[in-house]
């Protein structure tokens, strides 16, 4: 009966216009109020209010076919008055302001653009007990101006209604009116040039921060230092041995320029003696050479382990919600081992190294250094890690996020390639929305959903790729795969289109535990959503020439939103009763520690997915290496390791 009643109820807007009655906007303006009042609440207030909004529409506009916008907001406010005075008070003081801004601003943009100023004001980024730089305060202001310039001026409604709605999430939607992309994996070789290159890459790395909103990733650094370290290698020991036969008298009867062309041609940091024979004639001149070698070995790790721990210091102390991942272990030249073990030190020190991620590559890795990652996880030691099982041409971000297939070119690589824009869906949201429906109805609002986020990302893409390579100091500057083809004044669409826009799914395994009671039934239903998300991403990047992919939203504050809309609409449901945020997909029961089933389900998340593991307090290290060697041979490509939480199994 009520959704009879509310599907022929009309809303009468200010302006006159009439709307059809939608039921989730009042639950959007009960939950903000209460997010405006308290950092944390009971969902089931923000319910009750909603629910009783909708039994005294039911019973008093039973027989009207018309309400006022106005009328609504007074009977929100009646109904929040009997559960918290506090909102009630801050919600009434937010309706006087909007109708003393309409006054001021007559066009409707303007008006919500002023919403940028009052959510200023009302946060606590001006407060003076507040622990913010004047370039944080900067940044944070700016951030809300921008986001709120995009929702007034940018997005078009019908996006902008369905993130609200908690049906979407637009992730950048802060950042991107500014030109800022999402994530990349940076082409970093030709800032790798001096003595000081650390410092220079350190300085690069922070500009790219001011024009990339989510994660830099560096990828392979034991292969990205090697031709300097070589380099750095090749001159101390040129040094050395020059200075050394000098001392002892020998450098007249040797000749000096065969041996600096000699050294000279050397592709790898040399250890052996035995490569100068050709110049050797006695055991003392032998000696010398070797106490150069060892030498010119012991200043460059010196040096490594120096500007590399102070690179990491400095990137870790970068405030970013999104910071830097590094990722290591698949090189094993001696300059690649000495990165590789520097790295270890780092992660074995008492420095607190949980801001900056690092990612193993497991596939080339060293036994001895994966033993010891692993032993400092059955330490305990807490850290930021991820295990990826690929290729070396393919890069992950912390997040389980990969670039590698592009629509344009047969050439598949990560390096060089970044994220443009991600918008995921509400996955639970559909399936709350078809519950005791049949499977055609969830399907075919799934594919509603799938167009809205296509053509989201198409206007994103749009408005990004129609800024020009003066809009940035860094991004195009070699970082980016053809962005040297990219000349001043043109537009940067042609050098992005060959980066990624990925389609999230969030919630993936609520709404198959709704859809379905049987948890095998649950898994067959989850290919078949994957099977069909791929089929129709496929169709967009054939239609459009962009990269489309699929991946799942593990970022945290996506599966909090989403979860707290749908309780704030639907009531606390069947084992959300302790759910903050909605589950990954590789926590679902029927697969959880199905390696094989895991492994197929990451190939239909082109884009990327994680599958987050915590370890026992007493796990042993034999244990934990037999889980991460199943977990490559099974075909799984990214896992993420916690420490302080739940069983490891």
């Amino acid at each position: 009966m009520r959704k009879d009643i509310f599907d022929e109820l009309i809303v009468v807007k200010r302006s006159g216009q009439r709307v059809s009655f939608n039921g989730y906007k009042i639950a959007i303006v009960i939950k903000k109020a209460y997010d405006n009042v308290f950092g944390e609440y009971d969902e089931k207030d923000v319910n009750k209010i909603y629910e009783n909004v909708l039994d005294y529409l039911e019973k008093n506009y039973v027989d009207r076919k018309t309400i006022n916008v106005e009328d609504i907001q007074d009977i929100i406010e009646r109904e929040m008055k009997r559960v918290s005075e506090e909102v009630f008070t801050a919600f009434s003081e937010y309706r006087q302001k909007r109708a003393e801004s309409r006054k001021v601003f007559k066009i409707k943009q303007q008006h919500k653009f002023a919403k940028a100023m009052e959510k200023i004001a009302d946060s606590d980024i001006l407060k003076t007990d507040a622990n913010y730089s004047p370039t944080e305060i900067l940044l944070k202001c700016g951030a809300t101006v921008a986001g709120e310039y995009a929702k007034s001026y940018v997005i078009d409604n019908k996006f902008l209604r369905a993130h609200e709605e908690g049906r979407i999430f637009i992730h950048d939607i802060e950042t991107f009116p500014l030109g800022k992309m999402s994530q990349i994996h940076p082409k970093l070789d030709a800032v790798l040039k001096d003595e000081d290159t650390l410092e220079d890459l350190y300085s690069h790395l922070v500009g790219l921060k001011s024009e990339i909103a989510g994660e830099i990733n560096i990828p392979k650094i034991d292969t990205l230092l090697e031709k300097w370290a070589i380099k750095r290698f090749k001159e101390y020991l040129r040094e050395r041995l020059i200075s050394y036969l000098s001392l002892n008298g020998f450098n007249e009867y040797i000749n000096v320029k065969k041996i600096e062309g000699q050294i000279d041609k050397f592709h790898d940091i040399v250890v052996d003696v035995e490569e100068f024979d050709v110049v050797i004639a006695s055991t003392v001149v032998k000696n010398i050479f070797q106490t150069a070698i060892d030498d010119a070995l012991r200043i460059l790790e010196e040096l490594i382990e120096k500007r590399l721990v102070n690179l990491f210091d400095r990137l870790n102390r970068i405030k970013d919600t999104y910071g830097f991942s590094i990722g290591f272990g698949s090189n094993k030249s001696v300059a690649g081992k000495i990165v590789n073990e520097v790295i270890l030190r780092y992660l074995e020190s008492d420095v607190d190294t949980t801001k900056l991620h690092f990612i193993l590559n497991v596939v080339k890795i060293d036994d001895a250094v994966l033993e010891r990652v692993e032993e400092l996880l059955v330490k305990g030691r807490e850290l930021s890690i991820s295990f990826a099982f690929e290729d070396e041409s393919v890069d992950y971000f912390e997040n389980g996020i990969r670039i590698y297939e592009n629509y344009n070119d047969d050439e598949c690589s990560s390096l060089g390639r970044l994220v443009v824009a991600t918008t995921s869906i509400n996955m639970t949201r559909l399936a709350l929305e078809c519950m005791g429906s049949k499977d055609s109805q969830f399907m075919t609002k799934f594919d509603e959903i799938l167009e809205l986020v296509k053509n989201e990302l198409l206007m994103t893409f749009e408005f990004i790729g129609n800024k020009n390579k003066d809009n940035y100091n860094y991004l195009f500057t070699g970082n980016i795969t053809g962005d040297e083809r990219l000349l001043p004044g043109q537009k940067v669409r042609k050098v992005i289109k060959n980066s990624n826009l990925n389609v999230g799914l969030s919630g993936l395994l609520e709404a198959v535990t709704i859809m379905r009671e049987d948890d095998d039934e649950r898994y067959e239903f989850l290919i078949e959503i994957l099977k069909y998300a791929n089929k129709k991403v496929d169709e967009f990047s054939k239609s459009t020439k962009l990269n489309f992919m699929i991946c799942e939203s593990c970022e945290e504050e996506v599966r909090k939103e989403f979860i707290a809309f749908d309780k704030a609409i639907y009531g606390v449901q069947k084992d959300q009763k302790n759910k903050n945020k909605y589950d990954l997909v590789s926590n679902l029961k029927s697969i959880r520690e199905d390696y094989d089933k895991l492994s197929k389900i990451g190939l239909f998340f082109k884009g990327g997915n994680t599958i987050e593991r915590s370890l026992q307090k007493n796990a042993s290290i034999s244990k934990v290496h037999k889980v991460i060697a199943s977990y490559y041979k099974s075909g799984i490509k990214f896992v993420r390791f916690k420490n302080k939480e739940k069983v490891m199994k």
